[in-house]
Order: structure tokens, then sequence, then C-alpha cells
């Protein structure tokens, strides 16, 4: 009994409205106001996280491998610089959708929830299960492929063996110690 006191002292100065299940009607809010509260995620990440977290998501992997094909397929610099200016408006217009569909559904589960108030649960679950089983692992096999494969080309493109260690470790070290040291 304490301890669900404690949660629900904790949830209530969050700013979360608190339910008591213990009343005899269901979903009475215990501060006995009876307008229904809408739900909203907290904000939890600040400006910096949100722009990393958008970058690596937008560059991805991809940005180690993609720049010699488009390159080799476009032809000329003009049209190879053109095809990145218009791959990178597109990619804006595709935020800018996200961010109104989340301003104007604000819940939790993303793109899930988004397809499931469109187009209903059926569609919404079979998104789930590509996302599942197709889209985040060929995502982490396309990460696992350049991960072996960028050594090489570095070790290939390097004078000598010191230098592509330093192109190796430098980033990787770098990458630690942005994940370890956080300035609060």
């Amino acid at each position: 009994m304490a301890r669900a006191r404690r949660l629900r002292n904790r949830l209530a100065t969050a700013g979360t409205t608190v339910y008591d299940a213990g009343s005899s009607t269901s979903c009475v809010p215990m501060d006995n106001t009876n307008k229904p509260e809408v739900s909203v995620p907290r904000a939890t990440l600040d400006l910096k996280d949100a722009v990393a977290l958008v970058v690596g998501i937008v560059i991805g992997a991809g940005i180690f491998r993609l720049p010699a094909l488009v390159a080799g397929n476009t032809g000329t610099a003009e049209t190879m610089m053109f095809a990145w200016i218009l791959g990178a408006v597109v990619s804006f217009m595709g935020a800018l959708c996200y961010a109104e569909l989340a301003s104007a559904h604000p819940n939790a589960g993303g793109e899930y929830h988004f397809l499931e108030r469109a187009y209903g649960t059926e569609v919404s679950r079979l998104f789930a299960w590509a996302r599942m089983t197709v889209i985040a692992p060929g995502s982490i096999a396309l990460f696992a492929f350049l991960f072996a494969d960028f050594p090489q080309l570095v070790r290939s493109q390097a004078r000598s063996m010191w230098v592509a260690a330093a192109l190796f470790v430098v980033p990787l070290v770098g990458s630690f110690a942005l994940v370890l040291w956080r300035p609060e």
C-alpha cells in the first residue's frame, strides 16, 4: 500500500493525472475534477538530443556508400549536387509532415498510431510486423556490412597502417566519449 502511495505521489508531482483504483467508480481522478484529461507525452529530449537523433536517422550509415554510387550514376557534378539537394528537400518535406502529424495527434506510438488512425488496425499491425522483421533488421545488417567493410576501405586508401588505425580509432573513441561524458 505504501508503495502504491509513493508511486501516486511521484506521478502526481510529475504532472501526470493519477486515477484512484479503489474508488467506487472507475477512472476517477484523485483531485476529484471530472474533466477528461488528454494524455500527452512529456518532453524529455532537449534540442541537442533531437537534432542528433534526426541527423543520425536521416544520414545514417548510407552516407559512407551512397556518394560514390550517386556520382557514378549521375555523370556530372552539377547533376549529382542537384540529386542531393532534391533528396534533402524531399526529406525536409517528410520531416514537416511528421511534425504536423505529431502535433495534431500527440500520442505515443508514432507511425503505428498514425497508420492506425488513418487506415485501421490491420494496416498498422502489418507495418509493425514489417518494421520488426524487415526494416529494423535490414538497417542493422547495413550497419554491420559497413562496419566490416569500412576498415578495409580506409586501409587501402591510407599510406600507412598507423594512419588507417588512427582514422578508425579516433572516431570510435570520440563516440564513446560523447556517450559517457554528457554535460548536464
